[in-house]
């Protein structure tokens, strides 16, 4: 099947700090790390459950600036482990 993105994604393996947007903390940050990312979004794994739709800030180095995302789907990888598409908006 050809490949129908717009954006090319890139293999990644890379650790980033990111919240939700309903966290009590815009402070709070949780750990992923990235699987593929292109300019239109980015694929991670996470320790916390979300579902599609959540949205997120992700804080990316090297200058800290924060990237707003809707996560689009989620796959459960195992208890505690989640792999989610992210649009970047």
């Amino acid at each position: 099947m050809p490949e129908l993105r717009k954006y090319e994604r890139h293999p990644a393996d890379v650790l980033i700090k990111y919240r939700r947007n309903d966290s009590q903390s815009k402070w709070d940050y949780s750990l992923g790390i990235t699987y593929n990312v292109s300019k239109s979004g980015a694929c991670l794994f996470l320790v916390e459950e979300v579902k599609e739709g959540d949205r997120m800030t992700l804080l990316c180095n090297p200058v800290n600036s924060e990237t707003s995302a809707i996560i689009k789907w989620v796959q459960k990888v195992q208890d505690g482990v989640y792999k989610a598409g992210m649009m970047f908006e």
